[in-house]
């Protein structure tokens, strides 16, 4: 049996995710690659609110806050900065839970905690489940 590269499993994730949120009403559009590196991997509005969401997939069930990469950091701030919801995760937790969180709360939880490897236990009050989160944005 082939195994997935991470990589393969990481764009399926995100086509997923994408399709999912435009099945929920959302406008959704993938951030490709560019020699700058990847802001995020998707913009998705709905409800004239706008989110900038970096998916993870997250095999060995924690979330490493050293995954977030500088210009991912970058642009959610500047993102937040011009006036649009904080910058979002979403969190494949071992391939079963899909967990919605900002950028601040991840941060905020690892400064406090002091840990890089957030856990399920510390992430579950942070988060909240991909598809609460995308009913409760309404038109």
């Amino acid at each position: 049996m082939k195994t997935l590269s991470n990589k393969k499993i990481g764009t399926t994730f995100e086509n997923d995710l994408s399709n999912y949120l435009s099945y929920k009403g959302f406008w959704v559009q993938l951030i490709t690659q560019n020699q700058d590196g990847q802001s995020s991997d998707l913009l998705a509005i709905k409800g004239g609110l706008a989110y900038l969401i970096d998916a993870k997939v997250c095999s060995r069930g924690f979330f490493d806050i050293e995954r977030i990469e500088e210009n991912q950091l970058n642009s959610m701030k500047k993102f937040k900065k011009c006036g649009n919801e904080t910058g979002l995760f979403a969190l494949w937790i071992d391939k079963q839970d899909i967990w919605i969180c900002t950028l601040d709360d991840l941060l905020e939880v690892s400064r406090v905690k002091n840990k890089r490897c957030l856990y399920r236990h510390d992430l579950e009050p942070i988060c909240t489940p991909l598809e609460q989160w995308a009913d409760e944005i309404r038109l």
